[in-house]
């Protein structure tokens, strides 16, 4: 999702895809239907047997005190989340994925995962529509909700890449789920609270060979650093650090600047990422790899609560060719 100098939405720069070719219910196997069960020949088994009991604590809860506290700062941290399962779970599952992803796919963007597992092990896809997570999701954007992507981002000790000051897409909601303690060693979130009420910001120009090379590093990862314009240093005066136990969860704007530094620890930083936009928002496509294979595959958007007017008319479409097709048998 990309915008002009201003920071505001340009649809002269991007065209955004028909929803119908972007847009979906499930990942394929997910649905119950039959077609679904043909695509995939693991959907009706069960899930694995070391899966969580539940994925959420069952004492989270979101308040409104919080609420009001993500609307004047821009970002709220919830502390326990995770159920103790979900977490170690997680953890062990995360490893074992960066030991054996394809060679090419980088450990801070491995993404999309919900929508390339197996259906009977699709643990992304169950985390991402816990319906704790989707209540709170919907008092922010409203009844009808799109999970726009997953990620997983790991910094391992003593490494990790600089993430510099940027702004996610348009009015989506970013959740980050540490699933280690992070605080400013090993490579947590850094935020500047309160400036998502200044709306968007201007990108930061490239002015030397290294700020090439790191502007395509990171629009390659469709990150686009922002420019504050104040020195950075005196920016980064006012900036909180955000020092999380493992199993929080951190929802904020997508105005408000963010960062992380490298993990300089001897402690890893392993995280999640889902981002949920409303289902009025335009959908955003495009060709991420496949942590398994490292091919290229087309990202889609799934609703998760309500409906989207896509689906409603791709359906009215398919019902209206069914209604037709008997008719047209009879006249042959």
């Amino acid at each position: 999702r990309k915008c002009n100098s201003t920071g505001s939405m340009s649809t002269s720069l991007f065209q955004f895809p028909d929803p119908a070719t972007v847009l979906a219910r499930c990942p394929a196997g997910l649905d119950g239907s039959e077609s679904s069960k043909k695509r995939s020949k693991d959907a009706a088994a069960s899930p694995p047997a070391n899966w969580p009991s539940s994925w959420v604590d069952r004492r989270f809860q979101y308040h409104q005190e919080q609420h009001d506290s993500f609307e004047r700062d821009g970002f709220v941290i919830c502390p326990g989340f995770l159920s103790r399962e979900a977490l170690l779970f997680l953890r062990q599952t995360v490893d074992a994925l960066c030991t054996t992803k394809a060679g090419d796919v980088h450990l801070e963007w491995i993404l999309s995962l919900h929508q390339i597992l197996p259906a009977h092990a699709n643990w992304m896809w169950q985390l991402a529509t816990a319906s704790p997570l989707l209540q709170v999701m919907r008092q922010h954007l409203g009844s009808d909700v799109v999970l726009f992507s997953t990620q997983i981002a790991v910094k391992p000790p003593h490494s990790g890449e600089y993430v510099p000051w940027h702004q996610d897409g348009e009015r989506c909601r970013t959740c980050w789920i540490p699933l280690d303690d992070v605080d400013e060693q090993n490579g947590t979130l850094s935020v500047r609270p309160s400036w998502h009420k200044r709306g968007r910001m201007k990108f930061k120009k490239v002015k030397t060979k290294q700020d090439v090379q790191r502007a395509t590093f990171y629009m390659d990862h469709h990150l686009y650093e922002i420019d504050p314009e104040i020195p950075l240093e005196e920016f980064e005066k006012d900036t909180k650090i955000l020092c999380m136990s493992a199993g929080s969860l951190e929802i904020h704007h997508p105005c408000v600047p963010h960062s992380s530094r490298p993990n300089t620890s001897h402690r890893p930083r392993r995280a999640l990422i889902l981002r949920f936009q409303p289902a009025s928002e335009p959908l955003y496509g495009g060709r991420i790899r496949n942590v398994f294979t490292g091919e290229m595959f087309e990202k889609m958007n799934y609703i998760v609560c309500g409906h989207h007017p896509a689906l409603a008319a791709h359906a009215e479409a398919a019902e209206a060719a069914a209604a037709t097709e008997p008719q047209a048998e009879t006249r042959k």
